[in-house]
């Protein structure tokens, strides 16, 4: 079973830059080949969600309260959470457990280059719509930061196919 905890030291308080990790790593995934070279990314590059703010991005804003009950419903059903349902609730674990459901699907990435943030539409049911910027603040800890993850795609999807992201590439 996934363990998730913060990144946050013992005693601290978490802040928005925190990271959500699992199993112990902060890097849930990743991008690779065609996705990675459309991005201007190294191959290989990192997905991460952080703690982030209820308003504007990571895990606060993922399980936002309009979306709540939608990605519980979910949870409740899927293979891997239902059992676990009401430890997840305990654990206030709801926005990593579902992250982690749906980047374990694949889909097709497109790339909104005017603000610098990448689309990932997973189409498996229950389709979803996920947000990621790319984060360069340190030049050598390149990665995608999770923005956030709405439980339904829109039908207007704005920006260029730039390739299929694999379930597969998720760090088991």
């Amino acid at each position: 079973m996934l363990q998730f905890t913060l990144s946050t030291p013992k005693g601290k308080k978490a802040n928005q830059y925190d990271y959500w990790l699992v199993d112990g790593r902060k890097n849930w995934s990743c991008v690779k080949g065609r996705v990675a070279k459309e991005l201007n990314v190294p191959d290989g590059t990192p997905i991460r969600l952080h703690v982030g703010k209820f308003q504007t991005f990571g895990a606060e804003h993922v399980y936002h309260p309009k979306r709540r009950i939608t990605i519980d419903n979910i949870l409740k059903k899927a293979p891997d959470t239902s059992q676990r349902f009401q430890e997840i609730l305990l654990s206030k674990t709801q926005a990593p457990e579902y992250v982690w459901l749906k980047l374990q699907q694949s889909g097709t990435c497109y790339s909104t280059e005017g603000d610098d943030k990448t689309q990932l539409v997973l189409q498996r049911a229950p389709s979803g719509w996920m947000f990621m910027s790319i984060n360069r603040r340190v030049p050598d800890d390149i990665y995608l930061s999770i923005i956030t993850l709405y439980p339904k795609q829109s039908s207007n999807i704005d920006g260029i196919n730039i390739g299929r992201y694999l379930g597969e590439w998720t760090n088991l």
